[in-house]
Order: C-alpha cells, then sequence, then structure tokens
C-alpha cells in the first residue's frame, strides 16, 4: 500500500446507545473512540517510542451511521491534532485515520493495523430504519436513454448526505447510473438504488470516501469497470443474484469492506475487482464462477477464508498493471453478456540489429467466449541473426539464404496467445494473502492457481 498507510481499528462497542433507532451517541462514541485509540497507541509497535497520549476525541455527525472529527495527541510536550472518520452503529464502528496524520513523527509506522467488523450485522441495522424519502429530480442533471424509454442519471447535484435514487422521473423508470455520475462526491454516506435500475457504469461512485452504505436494487444487472474504486468507507457489498457482471476493479481500494456476497449469476471474478480490500476476511466464489482475472484479490491482508467453485478455475493472466492494456471489454445487451477482445492478427515481420519484431499485429474487437482466451495462433516471421555475435544453427527453422553482407535469414514460426490476455495459472489472484492457511493454499492450489501468497 505504499505511502497510502491508514490505520482502521474495528470494535464491538455495547454501550454505545443508538440515537434515534439510527447513528451512535456521538459523546458516548468518541470515549470509545479515544479509548481505542488509546490503547493502539500504548500497545502497537509502530508507536512505542513516542509515548503518545490521547487527550480529546471530537465528532461531528456527517450522516446516519458516519462521523468526521479530530483527536488530540500530545508527544514530547507537544500537541497534533489529527483527523479522523468514524463510520459506526449502536453495536459496531470502524475508525480510520490517514497517513498524513502521523507527519509530526520523526517515522511513520511501519505496518497497516486492522481487525475484522461484523459488517452484515452493521448493513442490517443501516437498513432497519424507515429509508429516507427519494430524493428530488432536480438534485440530478438526467437524460432520456438511447432507446428513450428510460433515464440516465448523469450527475449528482445536491446537498443531501442521504441519497434515494428515485424510481422514475417524469414518467420514465430511471435505469441507468452513468459514468461517474457520483464520482468523488465526499459529502455522500449513503445511496439507495431502487428499481428498475440495470445499470451502473464505469466510476459511477469513484473516490467517494465517506460513502459507507449501498443498498442494491434486484433489477441490477451489471457492475461496470471502478463503479466504487477507492470508496474506503464502504463496509458491505451484498451483491443481488440478478446480477450478471462485476466488472474490473470495481472495488479495488476499498479499504473499509469487509463483508460481500457474490450473486450465483456472474461467471468471473475480473481483474483486481477486489484488490487491496484489507479488511476482508471471507469470500464465498460462486458455483456459477468459471475464471479469476489478473490479481482479483490481490493484497487482501486479512483473508482467512475462501470457499472455492467445486469446479477447477481457469486463472486469467493480463499483460500490465495497467488494465487497459488487456484490450477488452464486457457489454451487456438487454439482458445478455456479451465479451469482446482485440485478437491478434497473423503478420510477416522482419527482425534486425533493433531487435526482433513482434510478429503480429491488431484488429478490431471481436466477440469471443471465456472459452476462447486459451486460443493460440500461428505467427510467421523473419530473424536477422546477423546482429548476434554468435553463430546460431537453424535448428528446426527453415533456412532461407545468406546476403551479400553475410546475413543469416531464418523463417521462424510462433505460437502465441492469440489475445492480449490468456490462461495464466501465476495471475497474482491471491498474492498478498499471506494470513490463508495451508489447508485454504492447497485447496486454492488444487483448483489451478500456481501463483503466490506472500
Amino acid at each position: 500500500m505504499s505511502r497510502f498507510f491508514r490505520i482502521t481499528i474495528v470494535l464491538t462497542v455495547l454501550s454505545v446507545l443508538s440515537c434515534g433507532g439510527q447513528g451512535a451517541s456521538t459523546n458516548k462514541l468518541a470515549n470509545e473512540v479515544k479509548a481505542s485509540i488509546q490503547q493502539k497507541m500504548d500497545g502497537d509497535e509502530s508507536f512505542k517510542d513516542y509515548a503518545i497520549t490521547v487527550d480529546k476525541v471530537t465528532l461531528v455527525r456527517s450522516g446516519d451511521y458516519t462521523f468526521v472529527g479530530t483527536a488530540v495527541m500530545k508527544t514530547g510536550g507537544n500537541s497534533h491534532e489529527v483527523i479522523l472518520g468514524v463510520v459506526a452503529d449502536s453495536q459496531n464502528m470502524v475508525w480510520t485515520i490517514e497517513p498524513s496524520a502521523f507527519a509530526f513523527l520523526a517515522k511513520a509506522p511501519k505496518n497497516t493495523l486492522r481487525a475484522g467488523i461484523n459488517a452484515e450485522n452493521l448493513l442490517k441495522n443501516m437498513q432497519s430504519g424507515k429509508p429516507p424519502e427519494p430524493n428530488e429530480r432536480t438534485d440530478f442533471k438526467y437524460d432520456l436513454n438511447e432507446t428513450k424509454d428510460g433515464v440516465v442519471i448523469l450527475q449528482y447535484v445536491g446537498t443531501r448526505v442521504n441519497v434515494v435514487v428515485p424510481a422514475s422521473i417524469d414518467g420514465f423508470p430511471v435505469v441507468t447510473i452513468a459514468k461517474e455520475a457520483f464520482a468523488k462526491k465526499a459529502e455522500i454516506t449513503s445511496v439507495v438504488l431502487q428499481p428498475p435500475i440495470r445499470v451502473i457504469s464505469d466510476g459511477a461512485f469513484r473516490e467517494s470516501k465517506n460513502l459507507a452504505v449501498v443498498i442494491f436494487p434486484d433489477t441490477l444487472k451489471f457492475i461496470a469497470d471502478s463503479a466504487f474504486y477507492g470508496c474506503q468507507s464502504l463496509v458491505s457489498a451484498t451483491i443481488p443474484n440478478s446480477v450478471l457482471y462485476i466488472g474490473r476493479a470495481a472495488f479495488y481500494n476499498c479499504l473499509s469492506l469487509s463483508s460481500v456476497t457474490l450473486p450465483n449469476t456472474i461467471d468471473s471474478i475480473e481483474r483486481s475487482v477486489f484488490m487491496n480490500c484489507s479488511l476482508l476476511q471471507s469470500i464465498k466464489i460462486p458455483e456459477s464462477v468459471q475464471a479469476i482475472f489478473y490479481q482479483g484479490f490481490r493484497d487482501c491482508s486479512n483473508l482467512l477464508e475462501i470457499e472455492l467453485p467445486s469446479h477447477p478455475i481457469v486463472y486469467i493472466g493480463g499483460d500490465s498493471r495497467d488494465m487497459n492494456n488487456d484490450n477488452y471489454s464486457v457489454r451487456l445487451d438487454g439482458n445478455t453478456l456479451s465479451r469482446y477482445s482485440r485478437p491478434r492478427i497473423q503478420v510477416t515481420g522482419y527482425a534486425g540489429i533493433r531487435g526482433i519484431y513482434n510478429g503480429f499485429g491488431s484488429s478490431d474487437y471481436s466477440e469471443i467466449a471465456l472459452t476462447e482466451l486459451s486460443d493460440k495462433v500461428e505467427i510467421n516471421y523473419f530473424i536477422d541473426y546477423h546482429s548476434v555475435r554468435w553463430d546460431p544453427k537453424p535448428r528446426e527453422n527453415e533456412f532461407l539464404g545468406k546476403a551479400d553482407n553475410g546475413t543469416l535469414y531464418f523463417y521462424e514460426k510462433k505460437i502465441i496467445p492469440k489475445y492480449s490476455i490468456a490462461p495464466n495459472p501465476k495471475n497474482d489472484a491471491f498474492t498478498g494473502c499471506f494470513r490463508l492457511d495451508l489447508q485454504t493454499r492447497s485447496r486454492i492450489a488444487q483448483s489451478g492457481y500456481e501463483g503466490d501468497f506472500n
């Protein structure tokens, strides 16, 4: 996680009373947070040399279940005000301190300190109260969709922290949340998506850092790439069985996400979808899943339990850390999910002193199935051995001749993957999941994974 260090502590706070059946009592919660921070300052190795005393914690409610505030820390005769955030109900809480808060220390903490949270109960408690009324249509920019039979929410422009997207506007059903419609809306703490919403588009809620609760409708079909990327306060995701696809990096860097329920209607765990969800402790991968893509659960450092399908898994890699280099997309057409990739096409190339030409090009996107990702394509190209310092033998390559300058030409055939992403059992899907026990690692290896866990 490099310099983006966070400390997240999770408690069961039985003494904190409910306020109006919703959030926690602010004063009592502040005292509990103060005691918890002090306990960590006293007990954690990262702070043992600084003798930090937590003098006071002040919280201000920012939503039904979210708070922002400060903690005054004293060390070496000096006082420092530290900004923190809290998500809490009557029995559970998470407080968070960002790395910049410890700028007053000579040396930043080395380890990320996190613990589990009973997020299922937290989410249940958050949902148990009467939901707020839908927002007025003036809180949104919107338009008709391409088929002119539904509404697309283009942007949230309201001021409410607890948002309820209306089911219809001007008599037309709301069916789509557009690309980045709620992106970087730090004021939002909860969102209720009502039927008949079907699509959450790319980056729709990206980096809305205080978004703690999202309620998904049972009409939802498609969660696109990076939809909740960087929603660091999101504690739980219960995804209904109507969903056919959860996009690449959809929940990447959701640092407080500790409970996930996946639908039995998806056929893949996409690239980086839960990467760096460092509070996630357990996951059940549905029987419907056929493939796990590159870095699917990478750096889920508190992952302890994984329930795998009973059948083998195809582990699929990627060309680089940049998912755009995959040349791969997934689209929803009605109720049909289609996958597209840009295949490499067969070409004849030449390699000289500047290095070997790759021997392939790219064509337009074409529709494929998961099983086709293992397809290979035969590539033909020339090799110029004049550029090397040794005198190679033709071996199995066809010798084409010798030029006047002494250059030896060979006609070589290679078989490469047809697509830029292809099966790769060492695809880092579980790299950084170092808390998994040996029995779990063995089961994952038996499913087809050959990568590491550390």
